[in-house]
């Protein structure tokens, strides 16, 4: 019986490959890019929700400015401001049109996130980098917001 045929064989390779697309896969949750679960219209602009496999670092740069000016650590789908364990958790990332975002993944993957309009809907486009050794792919996706059910219509 030729290796590749042999049950362990094959069960070991199924493993490894699934081991190996965890590990390649980019950011990617519920179906959107960069972690991002929802996101919600409110009369500020937006607001990014996070899914609860999101482990990043998210910085927050604000229209008209060339620095990034808040930061936070999501974990479990939720936000803390900084690197501050004890801080109080937030729901999601508050944006105004101009204000955009950038997400640190891990080693290889990387994540930018600007509030932007397509088609006169409201969203954000978040672009995926992932930057392994020999390889780079980049996945760019526009996020419609949906109508938040505490804004007013």
């Amino acid at each position: 019986m030729p290796m590749s045929a042999h049950p362990v064989a094959r069960g070991l390779a199924a493993s490894l490959a699934i081991a190996l697309t965890a590990i390649a896969a980019p950011a990617q949750a519920a179906g959107h890019s960069c972690f991002i679960d929802r996101v919600e219209s409110v009369p500020e602009g937006v607001r990014v929700y996070f899914d609860a496999a999101a482990d990043s670092t998210v910085s927050v740069r604000l229209k008209g400015e060339t620095a990034y000016t808040r930061s936070y650590r999501t974990r479990d789908g939720k936000l803390r401001p900084g690197d501050d364990d004890q801080a109080v958790e937030q729901a999601f990332v508050p944006l105004a049109e101009g204000d955009g975002m950038s997400m640190l993944n891990g080693p290889y993957d990387r994540c930018t996130v600007e509030v932007a309009r397509h088609g006169g809907y409201i969203g954000v486009l978040a672009a995926n980098v992932v930057s392994e050794p020999g390889a780079s792919r980049v996945q760019e996706e526009f996020i419609p917001a949906l109508v938040s059910a505490t804004a007013p219509h």
